[in-house]
């Protein structure tokens, strides 16, 4: 295009200003209207005047005395190589930070811990036989595996950001860490739920339990697997937490609801336990369920604490409440 403008104007300079400012208004409309050639029309409406300003000044006898044709091929050349450089560039993933990486990791793993326990809840209401074995499916296993793997990467990750620059203030380092205890006591407790299921099987405390458990007479799935939802997409995008609690308490549908819902059959058979009761796999499996489902939501309890702490409350939703 300078070679053509060259030539058309045989070096005037009033002739280059006409052409040159033509040339530009129809590269600016290609830049701003075209979405396929946008980078085009920025590179051409950058180097267009280039080349005619180094021919005009070679005209003269000021810089190197080359031809249009050569300056043309020089710069040609010079943008032909930067942007294969850059393409080159943009084809190495750019490495994220260590802390970057561990915060974005514990949120994927608290969506997956809320995936391992919907699979173990959901295998105890269904109450087929199919769900009885879910602990020895391959999709558990993995899902385990998966998760146990990345809580190692995490540690091994946090580990090496003492030795990254603090440019944003002091990170925050013992609080990760101690989420990243809290999400494998977390995992564990889960797997262990699901294991002792299987000494549930066909007797009436697991239809005890899937009495309890069941979604249209109490909430408390529900409170837990939307905390997980809230936790994970807080720590994932840095948002502040609501104000009020994510996992109900002192409500019938929340923990107190469930624990007088699984406890009432212990209750209403203690005195007529015997020592072959006692003994009985099926009674200590549900005893160890009760256990484990209160220690998980301890668990989640403190892992709402440590969330929160790093991300803050919505102030804005607080003091309207408390107007």
């Amino acid at each position: 295009m300078a070679i053509i403008a060259w030539e058309m104007t045989k070096g005037n300079v009033y002739g280059l200003a006409s052409v040159l400012f033509i040339f530009s208004l129809l590269l600016w409309f290609v830049y701003l209207n075209s979405k396929v050639w946008t980078v085009g029309g920025i590179i051409m409406l950058v180097n267009f005047p280039l080349v005619l300003a180094n021919a005009y000044q070679a005209s003269y006898g000021v810089g190197m005395n080359d031809d249009i044709y050569t300056i043309a091929a020089k710069r040609t050349t010079a943008v032909s190589i930067g942007i294969t450089a850059a393409f080159v560039m943009n084809m190495i993933p750019w490495p994220h930070t260590g802390r970057v990486e561990v915060r974005h990791r514990l949120s994927r793993t608290i969506t997956d811990i809320g995936v391992l326990y919907s699979m173990t809840v959901s295998s105890l209401i269904k109450g087929n036989k199919n769900s009885n074995n879910l602990i020895t499916t391959k999709t558990f296993r993995k899902l385990v595996a998966r998760i146990n793997r990345s809580i190692a990467i995490e540690r091994l990750l946090l580990s090496r950001t003492v030795y990254e620059p603090p440019l944003r203030g002091n990170y925050p380092m013992e609080k990760y860490a101690r989420m990243i205890e809290i999400v494998e006591h977390m995992v564990n407790l889960v797997s262990g739920m699901e294991y002792t299921l299987h000494g549930l099987n066909e007797t009436e405390w697991r239809a005890d339990l899937e009495e309890a458990l069941d979604p249209s007479k109490c909430h408390y799935i529900t409170h837990i697997l939307t905390a997980f939802h809230i936790l994970s997409t807080a720590l994932e995008n840095r948002i502040p937490l609501p104000p009020y609690n994510i996992i109900s308490t002192a409500t019938k549908n929340g923990q107190y609801g469930l624990g007088y819902r699984v406890s009432r059959r212990i209750k209403k058979t203690a005195s007529e336990l015997t020592r072959d009761d006692l003994e009985t796999p099926a009674y200590a499996c549900y005893c160890a369920y009760l256990i484990k489902t209160s220690h998980l939501t301890n668990e989640l309890f403190k892992l709402v604490s440590v969330v929160k702490s790093l991300v803050g409350v919505n102030r804005y939703v607080k003091e309207l409440i408390d107007f």
